[in-house]
Parts: structure tokens; sequence; C-alpha cells
């Protein structure tokens, strides 16, 4: 009788570790754009609009460097290879998600997030690239040394996903995320400079940002404005920017079309 119930057991343990280790190994939700609409846009507007929720990609009057620094997370100084004639082109395009999820999309790191929407356009414009890693000007974030001026992000705000707007008025910008880490904010940063940031705080979790400053246009500055950036950044997070120069990810264009009919 003990012999029995030591085998049921064995056979339920096992049984529970069977279970346990496919719910590791269990793939991430994948999302992939399903129906897609790319036109050329002629309306010679200097109006551009992009959107990008759990269910569809939507952006008007966008040049496809514009739509490669969505999908890969570099910006458009740094993508070479696309001819002239493509490059001065400008479209507008309509994606759907097939079967979309919201809560596992608002889950998801906004890098895989952008990688959703690589096969797109590596398809329809017939894209071939490559990466290579130059030594450039770049910025440096770290923290200062009384420690930052920012919380971690709570439990139900993390379980909630991570968001970030940008916001501005008269050159006045404020800038609010949740659930986000040191390094989208220094891929923030980067686009406001037009320089890289790399992230040298060792800060690894999720956290709640908010940011004012003023954005320098070379142009008087109002009495009752924020600080510039660099200020702002040590103010109001406890963090600072300084010049160096470091390894910079450079997106190589080898090959690329016009994109297919529709």
């Amino acid at each position: 009788m003990r012999s029995l119930t030591r085998k049921v057991l064995m056979v339920l343990a096992g049984a529970l570790a069977c279970r346990i280790a496919l719910g590791q190994d269990a793939p991430a939700r994948t999302f992939v754009y399903d129906v897609a609409s790319v036109k050329v846009d002629n309306s010679g507007s200097n109006s551009r609009h992009t959107s990008t929720t759990y269910d569809h990609f939507e952006t008007t009057n966008s040049s496809l460097k514009q739509m490669m620094a969505i999908a890969y997370g570099v910006r458009e100084d740094l993508i070479s290879g696309v001819p002239e004639a493509l490059d001065s082109a400008r479209f507008d395009v309509l994606a759907k998600i097939l079967d979309p999820d919201e809560k596992a999309w608002n889950k998801m790191p906004q890098e895989q997030r952008r990688a959703v929407l690589r096969p797109l356009l590596e398809g329809r414009f017939s894209i071939k690239l490559h990466w290579e890693t130059k030594q450039l000007p770049v910025y440096e974030l770290r923290m200062l040394p009384g420690g930052v001026k920012f919380k971690a992000t709570s439990e139900e705000n993390a379980h909630a996903g991570s968001s970030s707007h940008i916001s501005g008025h008269d050159n006045s910008m404020e800038m609010k995320a949740t659930a986000s880490s040191v390094a989208e904010l220094a891929h923030q940063f980067a686009d406001d400079l037009q320089r890289t940031v790399i992230d040298k705080t060792g800060l690894t979790g999720k956290y709640d940002f908010t940011l004012r400053w003023y954005a320098d246009n070379g142009g008087d500055m109002p009495a009752d404005a924020p600080p510039i950036l660099f200020t702002a950044v040590q103010e109001q997070l406890g963090l600072k920017l300084t010049s160096a120069k470091g390894p910079v990810a450079v997106l190589v264009v080898d090959h690329v079309e016009m994109p297919s009919a529709n």
C-alpha cells in the first residue's frame, strides 16, 4: 500500500513539475499586422500624424525614415542608404493587428512593440539592412551624488504597462512617464537633443517621471519659462547629462524599393 501511494505521489509530482515547466517555457504573446494599406501621399501637406495602439498602426504623410525610426528605435539621422527619390516620398499607412489583445500589448516593453512594425516595413518596401557601430559624440546619463529624485513605479501601475506622453506650448515642454525604464528616458532625451544618450545610471527598474523643461532654440527665453533640459534633468530628476564619445548603432539600408501594391 505504501509503495502504491509513493508511486501515485511521484506521478502527481512529475505532472506538477511538467505543468510548471510548460508554464515557464510558454512563448510570449506574438503580435502581427495582418491587414495593411500602404499608399503614396501626394497632398504636399506639412502635417504628419502617427498613432500606435494595441490593435493598429496608422500614419499619414510620413517618410520611410520616419517609420523606420519608430520600428527600430533609431533616430532618422542614424539611418543611411535610402535613395533620395524614395527618401523624399511620403506615405499613408494603416495596419491592423491580427487578434488584438490590449492587456498583453500594454505589458510588452517598448522595444517589443516597435519590433511588431518591422516585418511590415521590410516586406512592403523590400528592405534589406544591417547594423554598424561607430564612435560618435554622445551624452552619458549618470546619477548625481545625492541620488535620484523620482520613485519606483507602484505595483498597480506596473501591471497596467508603460506609457509616456510629451506635451508643449511655446517651447515649454512637459513629459510624464509611467512604468518606464531609465533607458527609455534616455531614448526620449536623444530625440530632443539629436544625439545618442547612453544610460550609465545602473538603474534597471521601472519608474514614474515628470519633467518640465524649455526647448531652447536660440531665441529669447521667457522669464517664467522652465529651465533648459540639462538643468531640468539635474534639478528635477537627480541625473546629469555629460558630453562624451561612445559607440553608436547606425542602421544601414542595403536594399529598398517603393512599396508593393495593396
